[in-house]
């Protein structure tokens, strides 16, 4: 009975994976399959309408893959299957100027991010009082964090948003292991859980573009009304 139980829990496992897998690409590909993305802006002389691409990079080399998985340690099937498809990408990067854009990283560039990330987060552990650091709860119930989480060392920093040290990373290990947190360093230079998992990252991306984008990129799109695909 007991090993009937334990296969049957694994072969569930795989199929969550892979049910969060497929949502994953069919958010990703409508993003990807836009004719003519675009974003409608408030100014104050009228509505502006600022033209979007979205790229997806080669597979990852298997060297990368294999280095990532090893990083991920079984975290994250979902982030590994995307750089098995796409070393990289770009989403609402604007035609006019593509570094501004939500960008993840190549494998290669992963540990850069980490250090970038790492000199950040350092300021508040030189800044703040001991009992300032750590865990906290905010205001919508996510978990967050102040200075440097119990998970630093395994975690895995895989994207970042142009000209802004906002970024989005994956603790490998630890109570919040493959969730989705982001730092960001205006107002407070903490880091909290915005997702779930990959696919729920992707979802929010596809479903509620403009509304991701003026939360977690506002230096660009405070004004942003609307994303229209075609």
């Amino acid at each position: 009975t007991s090993v009937l139980l334990v296969y049957l829990m694994f072969n569930f496992r795989r199929l969550v994976e892979l049910m969060n897998a497929q949502s994953l690409f069919a958010h990703l590909h409508a993003l990807l399959d836009a004719a003519d993305p675009h974003i409608i802006n408030h100014a104050e002389d009228g509505d502006e309408r600022i033209p979007v691409f979205h790229h997806a990079a080669a597979p990852a080399h298997a060297d990368d893959a294999a280095c990532l998985a090893g990083r991920l340690n079984g975290a994250g099937d979902d982030l590994l299957a995307l750089y098995r498809r796409h070393n990289g990408l770009q989403l609402f990067a604007r035609k006019d100027d593509p570094q501004a854009c939500l960008s993840f990283l190549p494998v290669a560039d992963m540990a850069a991010g980490k250090a970038a990330l790492a000199d950040w987060l350092q300021i508040d552990e030189d800044a703040l009082d001991k009992d300032e650091l750590g865990l906290y709860t905010t205001d919508e119930g996510a978990p967050a964090y102040y200075g440097f989480p119990d998970w630093w060392e395994n975690a895995v920093v895989f994207a970042y948003f142009g000209y802004s040290p906002e970024c989005l990373l994956m603790p490998a290990d630890g109570a919040y292991r493959g969730k989705i947190f982001i730092f960001e360093h205006d107002g407070g230079n903490d880091i909290s859980q915005i997702a779930d998992n990959l696919s729920d990252l992707f979802r929010q991306l596809a479903t509620d573009s403009i509304g991701f984008l003026r939360r977690y990129y506002g230096m660009y799109w405070y004004a942003a009304a609307s994303y229209h695909p075609d």
